[in-house]
């Protein structure tokens, strides 16, 4: 029911609020929302395919930051917890720790952490990549996202930071350590 009423609410944004003229020229985004004013924001839809694509290794207990969205969405009947990891002590947060303070973290509980859109908010990016590690149970899986694609967030920009662009090659040198 709400996936028809948020298809249409796109619908209806796209009829009626779109930009007047896009000028070649222009340094400002079409809108400030991502995208979400016209529908699903476009990194959110290669995150979702990602997603799709390694939805067999989203088993057992499941880690999200902030939200059990995306496990719920894509562990099935495979996910036998959801956990929440959270910096700050929140109603929804089972951990609470920081990503860049691996001692902080519980250790080996983790058999598929989906962590999307985060490691770019993280300074010491590499602590928070030996963290995301001490989560994981033998065998267990980091499924990242990292933003590229996507517009800086202003929000997430005040409050945590926004340090962070990865390539490919940057991404696999500095996880695959």
């Amino acid at each position: 029911m709400l996936s028809q009423a948020r298809r249409a609410l796109a619908i209806v944004n796209r009829t009626f609020f779109r930009p007047r003229r896009l000028l070649a020229d222009s340094t400002e985004p079409v809108g400030r929302l991502f995208g979400r004013e016209r529908g699903t924001p476009i990194d959110r839809y290669y995150i979702e395919r990602f997603l799709e694509q390694q939805r067999d290794l989203v088993r057992g207990t499941v880690l999200e930051v902030g939200e059990s969205t995306y496990s719920r969405r894509f562990g099935g009947d495979r996910a036998t917890r959801f956990e929440i990891l959270h910096v700050h002590r929140t109603a929804e947060a089972t951990i609470v720790g920081d990503l860049a303070d691996p001692p902080s973290l519980p250790e080996g509980g983790i058999d598929c952490f989906i962590c999307t859109q985060t490691f770019n908010f993280i300074f010491d990016v590499r602590a928070a990549i030996r963290g995301a590690h001490r989560l994981l149970a033998p065998g267990g899986v980091l499924l990242a996202t990292m933003a590229g694609i996507s517009q800086i967030s202003v929000g997430d920009s005040e409050r945590w930071g926004d340090f962070w662009r990865f390539t490919t090659q940057s991404a696999r040198r500095a996880f695959g350590e």
